[in-house]
């Protein structure tokens, strides 16, 4: 027996193939020199059944909703963080060179209260725009008072002249008299009950109050949690800030003759901190020790201060005794230094990186792959879909350069050198992912012949037929993959180009989760993860029987060989019955964690998922030629839909007839009588393709039925011909040479005397008595064998006398078979239920009446 291989096989992309907006990879080529052009040769030539026989593979592509949504990285560390105020020093007289005698000697009314403000919040926006527009110059703090901008801040604290019940509140206290010309010295040292721990915790995303905060305090409104844009504002590519406020209130005492003494209220003082978050940079990515504290102070005694700005608003108006005793307006007690300590988020673990973003985490998943059988998929401890990339912990390639620059706070700080530039801001490099998308290009053959099964194969040719023998079942069938580069999620080469795994930073897997693929069971990665990965590595184990090969780790581009003797590379599966097979398997890729990276120290056997795509392949695995379906009588296994046995190629023309194409001609099967339109068996066909019970994994079945539908009567080919209704037939010869009936009859002509001559039909003439065939004529004897003339040319005689169970033997001595069908049933009640015979075969009966001689 000749070797075949294919001629010529390629990989290929095809837009909207299978399916619209899908692009699946077809087999393309020919298969042996006489082909004159390529073809796709995973679809049928000329075939009746429609697309569902097309063999292909598409991919699927998880996405990864923290890549979309952060190309440039993120910063997602929230636990841990802490903003606190360290050291308030406050003053009375200093800034606003108000020289205040008291009655008594005592202020009334003093309260100090802070607030805290974030610029991506309604209230943070009316108090970045009052410090950017800045408060009173040294030149106008006493005349031209302008409290426009402290009344905005006012605003924003949202509960008017009230101090303490504001949701941005995060320490308050009521000093109500306090001696005249005192500073308050440092309120946080000093008065270490209210103010033991002015503070937010883990801010941004799980922000709550230090100790010292009222009830009034609400996260949700003071503190925005959007924490894409906190990461595009402490690494320098928004602007953004948070606002400390320190409102300082305290009023004068007057004495009038003959009135009773007074408060004469003076107006509130506003110290504005501005704290760029561009400041927690370092403190974020461990650049910088933790924890950092700023310090700002009335150095300059005016509003050019970059971090620290104060603002009055208007509350002396129209108070106290306006038009007698000595009436003053401006306010008394200043900040003149605070200092802020700022805390760095916890080092992240893997635990928290789990979390949701809503719950502090960014949904990530980094495992351990040492003495960890199953990393790859198991629920336990395994890599899994559902869960997204993280930023942190990745080789320094990924991360853009950082630089010193001088802090407005003083000192330096860390920040992204392109925030000194023109050039894009962005931390992490995500086009290193982007750019290195793949697509895994399927390569599934016969495991000893390597002939791939994403093909068809005709076996009008004879490399066909023995090309169809190597992909036929039972076999073992291997499965690979080549990556092929990927411009986008949408856009595809209709020409892979593969790349080698090793020019990535990037490693590259895949294990089958399905090689039999059917209706019903899960579709998707995340089903397919969430419902069918095992659970730990003792699920696992059960799930490889000899010969299965589930759920097992295949690393791609490693040709190497296990300690089994199998190669790394190769997914090896035995498949026992024939058909068009449908097989899931997962491909991904991972990346080590880094182990320069100051992040997940001490973890450097761990990995996490980049990119997870499920594949689906479409393939076909033949009828092994010895066990062709065939009618039981016949050595074929049983049926359910009439069989038709496979034709036959001639090599010849048929006796000289038909126009001379090149082509071969195809045989026919012999059928005497036939099927009736209106027989149960063609209904029940009908009705099976109208009602398309048929999964996705039935295709082979759909097709079988097809074909069936098209064998008969009420299809296209109608190889089994129409029903001649009843009749009595007694015997049936077939010859290969013309033989007519007066032949056979041996009725005698004389040459050149027609008028002696009666055709056999003539039943006026042959009326049996008076004149009748010759008894030396084979019509109407058993045994053709018993005449020389016609025994040679005869290659099967049936006589009907006589059954062999439903088969009549053939009397011609050539071996053949007469196989006698009649009506059934047949049905298919769902899909992923196999099509049934429902009924037995109502078959002709023997019977001596009405004979056929």
């Amino acid at each position: 027996m000749a070797n075949y291989t294919i001629d010529r096989l390629e990989k290929r992309i095809y837009e909207n193939q299978p399916t619209e907006g899908s692009n699946g990879q077809y087999n393309y080529g020919k298969v042996d020199n006489n082909e004159k052009t390529n073809r796709i040769l995973g679809k049928e030539q000329n075939t009746v059944v429609n697309e569902d026989s097309d063999l292909y593979t598409y991919v699927i592509q998880k996405q990864d909703i923290n890549l979309d949504e952060n190309k440039n990285g993120l910063l997602w560390q929230t636990f841990g963080s802490k903003l606190e105020i360290d050291e308030c020093n406050i003053w009375d007289n200093r800034y606003w060179d108000n020289q205040v005698d008291s009655a008594g000697g005592d202020y009334s009314n003093v309260k100090v209260a802070f607030y805290i403000f974030d610029s991506e919040t309604p209230a943070g926006k009316k108090v970045e725009a009052a410090f950017n527009d800045g408060g009173l110059s040294l030149s106008t703090k006493s005349s031209g008072r302008d409290a426009s901008n402290g009344n905005k801040i006012k605003d924003a604290i949202g509960i008017g002249n009230a101090v303490k019940d504001s949701p941005y509140c995060i320490g308050y206290k009521n000093y109500g008299r306090e001696p005249e010309k005192t500073e308050l010295g440092d309120v946080i040292s000093n008065d270490s009950t209210e103010f033991g721990n002015v503070s937010i915790n883990n801010f941004p995303r799980k922000t709550n109050p230090g100790s010292s905060a009222p009830d009034s305090f609400d996260s949700s409104t003071a503190i925005s949690t959007d924490i894409t844009k906190f990461h595009d504002q402490i690494i320098g590519k928004e602007d953004g800030s948070y606002y400390l406020v320190v409102r300082t209130c305290g009023d004068e005492r007057e004495d009038v003759l003959l009135q009773d003494p007074a408060d004469d209220e003076l107006d509130r003082n506003y110290t504005v901190i501005k704290i760029p978050k561009i400041e927690l940079f370092g403190l974020w990515t461990k650049l910088d020790g933790s924890p950092r504290t700023l310090s700002a102070t009335n150095d300059t005694l005016d509003n050019s201060n970059l971090v620290m700005r104060h603002f009055r608003d208007d509350y002396g108006d129209g108070r106290g005794y306006q038009h007698v005793g000595d009436n003053k307006r401006a306010p008394i007690y200043t900040v003149d230094e605070i200092k802020i300590k700022i805390t760095a988020p916890d080092m992240p673990n893997f635990v928290t990186a789990r979390k949701s973003i809503e719950d502090g985490g960014i949904n990530a998943n980094w495992v351990n792959t040492v003495g960890n059988d199953g990393w790859w998929c198991t629920k336990e401890q395994g890599l899994n879909p559902k869960y997204d990339i993280d930023f942190l912990g990745y080789p320094n390639t990924f991360y853009n350069s950082e630089i010193q620059i001088t802090s407005d706070f003083g000192g330096s700080i860390h920040v992204l050198e392109s925030t000194q530039t023109d050039e894009n801001i962005n931390y992490f490099s995500g086009s290193l992912i982007t750019q290195n998308n793949f697509r895994p290009i399927s390569f599934i053959s016969s495991s000893d012949f390597d002939i791939d099964c994403q093909s068809y194969y005709s076996d009008e040719r004879e490399s066909g037929f023995q090309l169809n023998n190597t992909i036929s079942a039972p076999n073992k069938f291997k499965l690979g993959f080549k990556l092929s580069e990927k411009s986008s999620n949408t856009i595809e080469k209709s020409i892979p180009t593969y790349f080698s795994p090793s020019d990535t930073p990037f490693n590259y897997y895949f294990f089958v989760v399905n090689w039999n693929w059917k209706d019903g069971d899960s579709e998707t990665l995340e089903e397919i993860g969430d419902k069918d990965f095992p659970l730990n590595s003792d699920e696992l184990g059960k799930l490889n029987p000899e010969g299965i090969d589930l759920y097992r780790l295949k690393t791609i581009g490693d040709i190497t060989t296990d300690q089994f003797g199998e190669r790394t590379d190769l997914a090896i599966h035995q498949y026992n019955e024939p058909g068009i097979k449908i097989i899931k398997a997962v491909v991904f890729s991972t990346i080590n964690k880094d182990a320069g990276s100051s992040f997940y120290s001490g973890y450097n056997d761990h990995v996490q998922a980049i990119s997870w795509k499920l594949v689906t392949i479409k393939i076909n695995i033949t009828e092994d030629r010895g066990i062709v379906s065939d009618f039981s009588d016949v050595g074929g296994e049983d049926f359910v839909y009439l069989p038709y046995p496979d034709v036959v190629k001639l090599d010849e023309l048929v006796h000289g007839v038909g126009p001379n194409t090149d082509q071969p001609y195809k045989s026919s099967h012999i059928v005497i009588s036939g099927l009736s339109e209106d027989s149960i068996y063609v209904t029940g066909l009908k009705k099976i393709l109208k009602r398309d019970n048929f999964g996705k994994a039935e295709i082979s079945e759909k097709i079988e039925a097809k074909k069936s539908f098209e064998n008969s009567p009420k299809g296209k080919l109608n190889e089994y011909g129409d029903f001649l209704g009843k009749s009595d037939i007694s015997q049936i010869r077939y010859f290969n040479t013309v033989n007519d009936m007066k032949t056979l009859l041996n009725i005698i002509v004389v040459p050149g005397d027609d008028s002696s001559y009666y055709p056999h039909s003539d039943i006026n003439y042959w009326d049996g008595e008076t004149n009748s065939f010759s008894n030396e004529s084979p019509v109407g004897d058993i045994f053709i064998s018993e005449y020389d003339q016609f025994r040679e040319s005869c290659l099967f005689e049936l006589n009907l006398n006589e059954l062999d169970g439903k088969t009549v033997k053939d009397t011609s001595g050539n071996g053949n078979k007469g196989i006698l069908i009649g009506d059934y049933s047949v049905k298919k009640d769902k899909i992923n239920k196999k099509s049934m015979r429902d009924s037995y075969i109502k078959i002709a009966k023997i019977k001596k009446k009405n004979g056929a001689f």
